[in-house]
């Protein structure tokens, strides 16, 4: 999943207290929260609420931004994972946190960021899958 808008203007936007606004989504690693094309509004982590597992952090992943969600942040790295991916993320330095995403919009509607009944699901259905020995 690749976010649309530079590293360095997002850090530098967000370092000043702003918002970025249209950052557009890119990619399935988020689905189905969010999809291709959707707005996200991203902004400066501010608090400990903003490192509560679940948060959609947005961090910089090999050369590229991602938006993945928050599954463990511990003192010395952040653990994202994409909704719709197995596995999670390698372990990011706390550096490559640009942002956590505040609002997202699909056509002009405001979109809920909280994990859904069917993503709850799928996380368990991901669970057996990695501990399944045939």
């Amino acid at each position: 999943m690749g976010v649309a808008r530079s590293r360095a203007w997002i850090v530098a936007t967000t370092s000043r207290g702003g918002h970025v606004d249209d950052v557009i989504h890119h990619g399935h690693s988020m689905a189905p929260c969010l999809l291709p094309g959707d707005r996200l509004r991203v902004r400066p982590l501010t608090s400990e609420r903003d490192r509560a597992p679940g948060s959609i952090l947005v961090a910089e992943l090999g050369g590229r931004l991602i938006a993945h969600r928050l599954v463990r942040w511990s003192d010395d790295a952040v653990h994202l994972r994409g909704d719709a991916n197995l596995d999670a993320d390698h372990a990011l330095p706390h550096a490559a946190i640009v942002g956590v995403v505040a609002s997202a919009s699909r056509c002009g509607q405001e979109i809920p960021l909280a994990r859904s009944p069917l993503q709850k699901v799928l996380d368990g259905a991901r669970r057996v899958v990695r501990t399944w020995r045939p």
